[in-house]
């Protein structure tokens, strides 16, 4: 019984120690296996698409572009004042002034040139009174005519070397007459004040001014007629 366990001991052993007798070495650890990357979401079709993640669309915010403020422009004159531009040149007057606290009624010569002025709104005249014997206080007087489109009507205002002024208007002509009315200062007195421009041909036309120094009556100032 002995000799039967120690023969199993030593069976035992060799097999442990291997058959030259020697230890066997452990196996080496293996490394443990890393597990496998998870593979890249794909991206959310949803949120790719600008929608959010429920899948609904999201909304795009108007954006709005400011445009630019419009070019300014320059105004231009109203096309009624062609009307008058038969008076642009110079003119050579004979008429006569009514009787005023300065003279009796006499005949006179004047000149007036005009142009056409302030980029085509204005009509300017100058017009200046010849000195005689019979008419030794000659008068010189600027005037400027121009058209209102808002009003619909003529505007005239004249100075002189009187010391004088007027401004009057003209609803347009009736015919060939163009009939100013107004106020003028007549010797420190605001006066009304009748223009009517009488245009016999494009080198012919009639000025005759009148006051009224009484309601309702009126008395001729100057009555003249021009040619070029």
């Amino acid at each position: 019984m002995r000799k039967l366990m120690t023969g199993l001991t030593i069976a035992v052993a060799a097999v442990a120690f291997g058959r030259d007798g020697r230890a066997q070495p452990k196996p080496a650890d293996r490394p443990a296996e890393k597990a496998p990357d998870k593979p890249a979401k794909a991206p959310d079709r949803a949120r790719a698409a600008g929608g959010d993640e429920a899948g609904a669309p999201r909304r795009v915010e108007p954006v709005l572009i400011e445009q630019p403020p419009p070019a300014p422009v320059a105004p231009r004159p109203a096309p009624e004042l062609d009307a008058l531009k038969f008076l642009v040149g110079t003119w050579r007057c004979d008429g006569r002034i009514g009787a005023t606290p300065m003279g009796p009624e006499h005949a006179f010569k004047a000149t007036a040139k005009t142009t056409r002025d302030l980029d085509g709104f204005w009509y300017t005249i100058r017009y200046s009174e010849k000195k005689a014997k019979d008419h030794p206080f000659p008068v010189t007087a600027v005037l400027a005519w121009g058209y209102d489109p808002v009003g619909k009507a003529w505007v005239g205002t004249g100075i002189d070397s009187f010391g004088g002024w007027g401004a009057t208007t003209a609803k347009g002509f009736e015919g060939d007459k163009l009939v100013f009315t107004g106020e003028e200062m007549l010797m420190g007195k605001k006066t009304p004040l009748r223009e009517t421009l009488t245009r016999k041909s494009d080198k012919e036309v009639s000025m005759l001014r009148e006051v009224s120094m009484e309601k309702g009556k009126w008395m001729m100032l100057q009555d003249m007629t021009c040619k070029k």
